[in-house]
This record gives structure tokens, sequence and C-alpha cells, in this order.
């Protein structure tokens, strides 16, 4: 009981400062604003009102005066570019920039080919292409491979291949 205790109090704060936001983009002073609350309830302070008849009063005031509330911006740590493609039906969510970048991060740390890591990607996301939730699992993969010391061994012979030719 005592989460819905913290909250209401928190309800009513958000209330009482949107009830005077109202009024003070709207010009009105605060004893029209008490007059609006009488005509409704007959309380003269918004502390005798219930949260309900203060949402009631905000509400009220929002028609009678076509003031905007301003939403609150999402709470994100980072943009999320939500990029849907549909391909023979089925929809896929494509991977961020950031999941991309990543993904060329740690295959450039292990010094892995374009060949290997197209093949990784194909393992990743079956028969279609690289979606979200497969980068996801393909960033796992490449840090777990990292952990291990893992390198590369089509990237190894070309190397000692190309030296040998000199």
């Amino acid at each position: 009981m005592s989460g819905a205790q913290n909250k209401t109090p928190a309800i009513r704060y958000k209330l009482i400062k949107t009830y005077f936001y109202i009024l003070r983009e709207a010009g009105i002073s605060e004893d029209d604003g008490h007059a609006v609350v009488e005509s409704l309830y007959g309380k003269a302070s918004l502390r005798l009102l219930t949260t309900d008849e203060l949402k009631r009063v905000v509400d009220e005031l929002v028609l009678k005066t076509g003031i905007e509330l301003r939403k609150p911006l999402p709470k994100l740590k980072a943009k999320i570019e939500n990029v849907i493609v549909t391909k023979n039906g089925i929809v896929i969510e494509l991977p961020t920039r950031d999941q991309l970048a990543i993904i060329e991060f740690h295959a450039d740390k292990m010094n892995i080919s374009q060949e290997t890591l197209q093949y990784m990607i194909m393992r990743a996301g079956g028969n279609q292409p690289l979606s979200l939730l497969s980068a996801r699992t393909l960033i796992e993969a490449l840090k777990a491979m990292y952990a291990r010391g893992w390198k590369d061994k089509s990237v190894e012979k070309k190397q000692t291949a190309g030296a040998r030719d000199n």
C-alpha cells in the first residue's frame, strides 16, 4: 500500500503544477482560477479537492482556454531509429546505425575478413537480412569471440601468402 500512497501525492503535485501552468499561459488570475473550482465543486481551495476532482478542473481549464499541454520527452538513453522493411510479406526491423558501427568495430578488432563477416551475418539472420534482433545476437557473438581470443584464419593465410610472394 505504501507504493500507492507515494504515487498519489506525485500525481496531485503534477496536476497542481498543470493547473497553475494553464492559468499562467492563459493569463488568468488565481482568483479567476479559484472561481472555476468553486463553480464546479463549491470548494474554495485546491487542497479540498480529490485527485479525480482536480483532474476534472484541469480538463475543464484546458477546454475553456484551448491551451495545449506539453507532452514529456521520451526518456531514452539512445535514439533508436526504427526502420521497418517488408520483404515477401515478412516485416523486418532493420538494425540501427549504432549496431552496425559496433559490428564493424568488433570485426575490425579481430581482423575478420568481409567473407567471414558476411557468413556470420547470414548465420545470425537465417535466410533473412540482418534484423534488429539478429544484430544484437551477432554483437554478443563477436564480443564472446574477442574475449576468447579468436583470430580469422583466412586473413592470416592471406597475409602469410602475401609475405611469401615478396
